[in-house]
């Protein structure tokens, strides 16, 4: 994440790494909720490099509510998370110390060294190594004799009464330095907070004053053309009808018939169900094929994807009981979404987009202003010649 932000912004790369992992989803959950966008419309975003660092910034001042509040709930077990840890350290180690593992290479390479330890080639290297200290000793020997001198100055200095004094005035002072270290450290902190709220609000207000909320169904549509590829479906959606009776009702026939025959005669069929109490369930809007097979005695270990292709009104048994089912549309998993669906989520990402060319043209026009006031000076250096 360090190094999305450090390149001036989160590029599509970075998303799904950070997306693979529990605390990058949480924080750019908080990034989808200050953008006001669902987490694909924030994934387009990324991959065309308009998610930068000052974007990010102002998503999560709009989160920051939310995000004190889930820090606030975090667990506070945390002798029992130390104790979890401390167990998976330990079957970790335990599995590294396993023949063949890094752990038992590392013990065989030493028992090899302590073998070599003991051998002619161990004790010569000893040898050596005792003629390299004596050799050592003579030199440094002299250094330590004066340091020694210095340390006992410095011992007798510290048992002076007066040096004593001074030594914990001087302790005193250092005390009270880091307290107002700290102090201006935690003054700055808040301040720059304080700074960053202040910014989005008056970016806000310029906001509010100059953004077009107006958005026609034409505008809608061509952001839909232009990028169907983002609104892919993660499952297929179906449109049609399921009506329980007993299979043995003596109308059962007509009830197919008008439910199959559509137009002016399907709305008969509703009106013959209504009148003889049947099950039935008209779906109108785009449904989830999952859930619209929940309405029917499925078995888990069957695929009913032919169901779809299949034209006319199809059966099902359970027990004494008929179910009639009616596919009239369908639209399969990968392909897009129908408009309907991801209208508000268009209209979300096109206003956020007009937010966005509000705050940076407010900005420039402040930076503008700076430079044509001398007020702000840009200083560009050229580029050093390595050649």
């Amino acid at each position: 994440m360090m190094r999305g932000l450090e390149g001036g912004g989160l590029s599509g790369e970075t998303f799904t790494s950070l997306f693979r992992s529990a605390s990058g989803q949480s924080f750019l959950n908080y990034v989808a909720d200050g953008l006001d966008v669902s987490m694909g419309q924030l994934q387009t975003l990324a991959k065309r490099g308009e998610l930068t660092a000052v974007v990010m910034a102002q998503a999560l001042t709009d989160s920051v509510e939310q995000i004190n509040q889930d820090f606030s709930q975090l667990p506070l077990t945390f002798g029992e998370n130390m104790t979890r840890a401390k167990d998976t350290v330990m079957l970790w180690l335990d599995s590294l110390n396993q023949a063949g593992q890094p752990l038992d290479i590392i013990n065989q390479k030493v028992s090899d060294f302590v073998q070599w330890l003991e051998g002619a080639g161990g004790q010569q290297a000893f040898a050596g190594l005792t003629q390299g200290i004596i050799f050592a000793g003579n030199i440094i020997m002299p250094i330590v004799e004066t340091v020694a001198s210095k340390i006992s100055w410095l011992i007798e200095l510290t048992n002076d009464p007066g040096s004593q004094a001074f030594f914990q005035s001087l302790a005193r002072y250092a005390q009270v330095a880091g307290n107002v270290i700290s102090w201006v450290i935690d003054t700055a902190a808040w301040l720059a907070y304080r700074a960053t709220l202040l910014m989005h609000k008056l970016d806000q207000y310029h906001v509010d004053a100059k953004i077009d909320t107006a958005l026609t169904d034409n505008e809608l549509s061509e952001y839909y053309a232009a990028n169907r590829g983002d609104f892919a479906l993660d499952r297929t959606l179906v449109k049609g009808a399921i009506v329980r009776l007993p299979a043995n009702h003596p109308r059962r026939s007509q009830v197919r018939g008008l439910m199959g025959a559509g137009g002016e005669r399907y709305q008969d069929f509703l009106e013959l169900s209504l009148k003889n109490n049947f099950d039935v369930h008209d779906v109108t809007e785009w449904m989830d094929f999952n859930e619209f097979l929940r309405m029917l005695p499925t078995n888990n270990r069957h695929d009913y994807e032919d169901m779809l292709t299949r034209t006319g009104v199809q059966e099902m048994r359970d027990g004494d009981d008929l179910y009639l089912i009616l596919v009239r549309s369908y639209i399969r998993r990968g392909e897009p979404t129908p408009i309907e669906q991801v209208r508000e989520d268009i209209r979300r990402v096109i206003l956020n987009q007009r937010r966005q060319e509000i705050v940076r043209a407010y900005e420039d026009s402040l930076r503008n202003a700076a430079i044509a006031e001398k007020k702000l000076k840009i200083k560009i250096e050229p580029e050093e010649d390595i050649s």
